[in-house]
Protein backbone atom coordinates (compact mmCIF):
# COMPACT_ATOMS: atom_id res chain seq x y z
CA UNK A 1 0.00 0.00 0.00
CA UNK A 2 2.97 2.40 0.66
CA UNK A 3 3.97 1.57 -2.42
CA UNK A 4 1.16 3.49 -3.93
CA UNK A 5 2.17 6.69 -2.19
CA UNK A 6 3.04 9.51 -4.41
CA UNK A 7 2.60 7.36 -7.40
CA UNK A 8 1.09 9.00 -10.78
CA UNK A 9 -2.27 7.53 -12.05
CA UNK A 10 -4.03 8.25 -15.21
CA UNK A 11 -6.55 11.31 -13.71
CA UNK A 12 -8.28 11.54 -17.60
CA UNK A 13 -7.50 10.11 -21.29
CA UNK A 14 -8.88 11.11 -24.35
CA UNK A 15 -7.61 10.13 -27.88
CA UNK A 16 -4.94 13.47 -27.87
CA UNK A 17 -4.56 13.87 -24.15
CA UNK A 18 -3.68 11.99 -21.32
CA UNK A 19 -3.47 13.83 -17.97
CA UNK A 20 -1.54 12.01 -14.87
CA UNK A 21 -1.69 13.18 -11.17
CA UNK A 22 -0.68 11.89 -7.73
CA UNK A 23 -3.35 9.50 -6.10
CA UNK A 24 -6.08 10.83 -3.13
CA UNK A 25 -4.03 8.33 -1.17
CA UNK A 26 -0.93 10.91 -1.38
CA UNK A 27 -3.43 13.99 0.53
CA UNK A 28 -5.00 11.39 2.75
CA UNK A 29 -1.66 10.15 3.89
CA UNK A 30 -0.39 13.11 4.44
CA UNK A 31 -3.30 14.82 6.59
CA UNK A 32 -3.57 11.46 8.53
CA UNK A 33 0.53 11.50 9.53
CA UNK A 34 -0.05 15.12 10.43
CA UNK A 35 -2.86 14.45 12.43
CA UNK A 36 -1.66 11.81 14.47
CA UNK A 37 1.93 13.26 14.89
CA UNK A 38 0.35 16.77 16.08
CA UNK A 39 -1.77 15.21 18.49
CA UNK A 40 1.31 12.82 19.75
CA UNK A 41 3.17 16.13 19.97
CA UNK A 42 0.13 17.90 21.91
CA UNK A 43 0.01 14.63 24.33
CA UNK A 44 4.10 14.60 24.68
CA UNK A 45 4.36 17.87 25.57
CA UNK A 46 4.09 18.34 29.25
CA UNK A 47 6.70 14.76 29.53
CA UNK A 48 9.44 15.75 27.18
CA UNK A 49 10.09 19.16 24.67
CA UNK A 50 12.27 16.89 22.79
CA UNK A 51 9.78 13.82 22.08
CA UNK A 52 7.23 16.58 21.66
CA UNK A 53 9.49 18.60 19.15
CA UNK A 54 10.25 15.26 17.30
CA UNK A 55 6.45 14.45 16.73
CA UNK A 56 6.39 18.56 15.53
CA UNK A 57 8.78 17.72 13.40
CA UNK A 58 7.06 14.75 11.75
CA UNK A 59 3.38 15.99 11.67
CA UNK A 60 5.42 18.46 9.31
CA UNK A 61 6.36 15.95 7.47
CA UNK A 62 2.84 15.03 6.93
CA UNK A 63 1.59 18.32 5.97
CA UNK A 64 4.77 18.38 2.83
CA UNK A 65 2.90 15.59 1.59
CA UNK A 66 -0.44 16.47 1.72
CA UNK A 67 0.21 19.73 0.25
CA UNK A 68 2.24 17.55 -2.34
CA UNK A 69 0.73 18.25 -5.80
CA UNK A 70 1.78 16.90 -9.74
CA UNK A 71 0.09 16.72 -12.83
CA UNK A 72 1.82 15.80 -16.10
CA UNK A 73 -0.20 16.72 -19.46
CA UNK A 74 0.87 15.04 -22.96
CA UNK A 75 -1.42 17.00 -25.60
CA UNK A 76 -0.63 15.64 -28.98
CA UNK A 77 -2.88 18.39 -30.08
CA UNK A 78 -0.74 21.17 -29.07
CA UNK A 79 2.38 19.29 -29.26
CA UNK A 80 3.65 19.54 -25.86
CA UNK A 81 4.42 17.92 -22.45
CA UNK A 82 3.42 19.97 -19.32
CA UNK A 83 4.75 19.29 -15.68
CA UNK A 84 3.33 20.90 -13.01
CA UNK A 85 4.50 20.06 -9.65
CA UNK A 86 4.87 21.54 -6.53
CA UNK A 87 4.55 21.38 -2.49
CA UNK A 88 3.47 24.00 0.21
CA UNK A 89 2.96 26.36 -2.51
CA UNK A 90 5.93 26.48 -4.09
CA UNK A 91 5.52 25.23 -7.49
CA UNK A 92 7.49 24.47 -10.82
CA UNK A 93 5.96 24.31 -14.06
CA UNK A 94 7.80 23.04 -17.44
CA UNK A 95 6.81 22.46 -20.89
CA UNK A 96 8.41 20.38 -23.59
CA UNK A 97 7.30 20.25 -27.08
CA UNK A 98 6.40 16.64 -27.91
CA UNK A 99 8.70 16.65 -30.95
CA UNK A 100 12.29 16.64 -28.55
CA UNK A 101 11.32 13.66 -27.53
CA UNK A 102 12.21 10.31 -28.56
CA UNK A 103 10.85 7.93 -26.35
CA UNK A 104 8.96 6.70 -23.43
CA UNK A 105 11.91 4.45 -21.49
CA UNK A 106 11.20 1.65 -18.52
CA UNK A 107 14.43 0.77 -16.88
CA UNK A 108 15.26 -0.95 -14.04
CA UNK A 109 17.42 0.76 -11.67
CA UNK A 110 18.32 -1.27 -8.41
CA UNK A 111 15.45 -2.89 -6.44
CA UNK A 112 12.92 -0.93 -8.84
CA UNK A 113 12.11 0.29 -11.98
CA UNK A 114 11.86 4.17 -13.81
CA UNK A 115 9.70 5.34 -15.93
CA UNK A 116 11.02 8.28 -17.97
CA UNK A 117 10.83 10.63 -21.55
CA UNK A 118 14.03 10.27 -23.28
CA UNK A 119 14.48 13.46 -25.39
CA UNK A 120 16.54 13.98 -28.15
CA UNK A 121 18.87 16.57 -26.68
CA UNK A 122 19.42 16.48 -22.96
CA UNK A 123 18.35 14.11 -19.92
CA UNK A 124 15.95 12.69 -19.72
CA UNK A 125 11.94 13.86 -17.76
CA UNK A 126 11.71 11.50 -14.58
CA UNK A 127 7.95 10.62 -14.76
CA UNK A 128 7.31 7.98 -12.06
CA UNK A 129 9.59 5.40 -10.18
CA UNK A 130 8.13 1.82 -8.24
CA UNK A 131 9.14 -1.16 -6.79
CA UNK A 132 6.30 -3.26 -9.50
CA UNK A 133 6.83 -2.96 -13.10
CA UNK A 134 3.01 -3.49 -14.05
CA UNK A 135 1.76 0.01 -13.17
CA UNK A 136 4.11 1.79 -14.56
CA UNK A 137 4.52 -0.42 -17.99
CA UNK A 138 0.80 0.75 -18.00
CA UNK A 139 1.52 4.39 -17.86
CA UNK A 140 4.42 3.84 -20.11
CA UNK A 141 2.11 2.66 -23.51
CA UNK A 142 -0.71 5.27 -22.60
CA UNK A 143 1.93 7.97 -22.93
CA UNK A 144 3.56 6.62 -25.56
CA UNK A 145 0.38 6.15 -27.57
CA UNK A 146 -1.01 9.58 -27.22
CA UNK A 147 2.47 11.47 -27.66
CA UNK A 148 2.76 8.73 -30.66
CA UNK A 149 5.97 8.13 -28.99
CA UNK A 150 8.28 4.68 -29.78
CA UNK A 151 7.98 2.57 -25.90
CA UNK A 152 11.56 1.23 -25.09
CA UNK A 153 11.05 -1.76 -22.10
CA UNK A 154 14.53 -2.19 -20.85
CA UNK A 155 13.45 -4.28 -18.00
CA UNK A 156 13.69 -7.59 -19.14
CA UNK A 157 17.33 -6.63 -20.48
CA UNK A 158 18.14 -5.77 -16.92
CA UNK A 159 16.93 -8.77 -15.30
Amino acid sequence: MLTELGSLRICERAPERLVLGLGRLTRVAGWALAGAAASAALWLLPYSLTLAALAGCVAGVGLLLASARREIVIDHHDGVVRVHQGVAGLSSRSVTPLFHLRAVVLTRRGAGFVLQLERRLGGRIAIDDGGRVGPLRALARAIAEVGELRFVDDTAAAA
